[in-house]
């Protein structure tokens, strides 16, 4: 138990609110640049809510910026780092990003507005990304999370408790070390990266975020339907200035514990106390800033959304009312309930998919009849033939299935998933030629960074379940340069985990919301 007078204590503090720059006029937030000494000289212009983040980063030197998607986080970050550089106060900077193809994004924005930048993105193997590393003295070293983890882990056989040896990835000090000796900044883009506390991901980030002393986190959000999913990432970014540098403490101070009647003796269930609302918006200003697109002078194009349903097809309900009933009398079974979930969401899809006990290789069964398929290549069809369409999957088996039907319809397309070879050269037919009618990729792809504003059709053959991902999914294609409506569908297979899913993320949605996207709210309270 944590000391009650340590949490009333905490909750006494006098946390720090910035939403006051909000109200603050274009001129005088010049103003308050043209002050600083040395004087920054910003060569691409910034809108008034990228003033407001740029003068916090440079007064704080550790901010979360949760701006939503499209509104140039990156742009910012270009204008601090190339200030903190110019003024010798950084030497060479760590950028940290989900995939490889947010890594080539990082680099189109600074091609754009910062050529001058010196900058290296760290591709291939671990070997050349150690090299490329410590060749690169000075500047921006951009790589994802999961190449870090491989840059500051070996494989081992771990043994643990009740079960065979496994080769798994084990985080070596030394290799963390190494890194950390040569940087004095690190940026965790889409920092939600971050929220699990046990991953090898935080881990690393972690003990890297102690060595530096400028860390930037950069989000649209930074929770869906779980609040505790914050205090990992601003643990990273101010190390326990916001939340606390426990998350025994962050529990304590904003949830209520019940025994988790499934796990062991020290399991628990933590649920966020309501009546800590007001607070947890209040305390998460305090090394943070959050902008809604409707407080910017962004002004997006309309999205139109569309739900289109379709009937499971009587050759595989079958299926799926068996795996339902198995899912049902999995409940404690954490993995056996998960891999029915999916099991439900592969019929749903038209497939099913297992190992071949032959081989051991993975293998698909395809149903005869997929109405969710056939009325894709419908909705594709009825397009006007100018325009490009996207289309969102979660099941590699899907994407390939339905570029299948797209070369059958003589559609020129790109398929984006993990054995993708030279994703920047599609994306440049995706931008710039008119025969090259779309993009299928896969949600873990397409979710975070990329810019998708070439089309505006979304298709959503599958959704994510995490609603980070979906809101991200979402905000690809209504981007600043698109020129038409988004018109944007999800595709349903009635009374399957389709449905499901979709009230799931409204209710993630509604939930960040109350406790945080409030601006109006927080003006009064400033």
């Amino acid at each position: 138990m944590i000391d009650k007078f340590a949490v009333e204590k905490y909750l006494r503090k006098d946390f720090d609110s910035h939403v006051w720059l909000k109200s603050l006029s274009d001129k005088e937030l010049n103003q308050l640049i043209a002050e600083m000494k040395p004087r920054p000289q910003i060569t691409f212009p910034l809108r008034k809510h990228q003033k407001v983040c740029f003068i916090l980063c440079i007064a704080y030197l550790t901010l979360y910026l949760q701006l939503d998607m499209g509104t140039g986080k990156t742009m910012i970050m270009l204008a601090v780092l190339d200030y903190l550089l110019d003024i010798g106060r950084i030497k060479k900077v760590l950028i940290l990003v989900p995939t490889d193809e947010v890594a080539d994004g990082w680099k189109e924005q600074i091609d754009e507005w910062c050529p001058d930048l010196p900058h290296i993105l760290l591709k291939g193997d671990t070997q050349s990304k150690w090299e490329d590393f410590e060749d690169f003295e000075e500047g921006l070293v951009i790589t994802s999370y999961p190449g870090l983890v491989w840059m500051c882990c070996v494989k081992e056989m771990v043994k643990r408790k009740g079960r065979k040896p496994k080769s798994e990835l084990v985080p070596k000090r030394n290799l963390v070390d190494r890194l950390i000796k040569d940087i004095d900044a690190m940026i965790d883009d889409e920092c939600t990266k971050l929220m699990n506390p046990d991953s090898l991901t935080f881990r690393i980030c972690n003990q890297i975020s102690k060595a530096v002393d400028i860390r930037f986190g950069l989000a649209g959000r930074a929770f869906g339907r779980d609040v505790e999913a914050v205090w990992a990432q601003f643990m990273v970014i101010d190390r326990g200035e916001t939340f606390g540098s426990t998350l025994g403490f962050f529990r304590e101070v904003f949830f209520d514990a019940k025994q988790n009647p499934w796990g062991g003796k020290w399991s628990k269930d933590y649920t966020f106390r309501e009546e800590m609302s007001e607070d947890f918006g209040r305390i998460m200003q305090h090394r943070s800033i959050t902008y809604d697109t409707a407080e910017t002078d962004i002004i997006l194009p309309p999205v139109v959304p569309a739900r289109k349903y379709v009937d499971l097809p009587h050759s595989s309900m079958e299926y799926y009312r068996r795996t339902l009933d198995e899912l049902k009398k999995s409940r404690g079974n954490y993995r056996e309930v998960q891999n029915k979930f999916l099991r439900l969401r592969q019929i749903s899809s038209g497939f099913i998919g297992f190992y071949d006990d032959d081989n051991g290789e993975k293998a698909q069964l395809e149903f005869k009849e997929n109405p969710k398929l056939d009325l894709l290549m419908d909705l594709i069809e009825q397009m006007p033939e100018q325009r490009k369409f996207v289309i969102v999957v979660c099941f590699t088996w899907s994407g390939a299935r339905i570029s299948q039907e797209l070369r059958k319809a003589k559609l020129d397309h790109g398929w984006l998933y993990s054995g993708t070879k030279n994703w920047p050269a599609m994306k440049k037919r995706f931008d710039s030629d008119p025969e090259f009618k779309g993009l299928v990729v896969q949600a873990q792809k397409s979710a975070y960074g990329l810019n998708l504003q070439a089309a505006n059709y979304l298709f959503v053959y599958e959704s994510p379940v995490a609603v980070l991902d979906r809101t991200q999914i979402e905000r690809r294609l209504p981007r600043e340069g698109q020129k038409h409506t988004v018109f944007q569908y999800d595709l349903i297979m009635r009374g399957t985990t389709d449905q499901s899913i979709l009230a799931f993320h409204r209710e993630g949605r509604n939930l960040y919301q109350d406790l945080v996207k409030n601006p109006e709210a927080a003006l009064r309270s400033a």
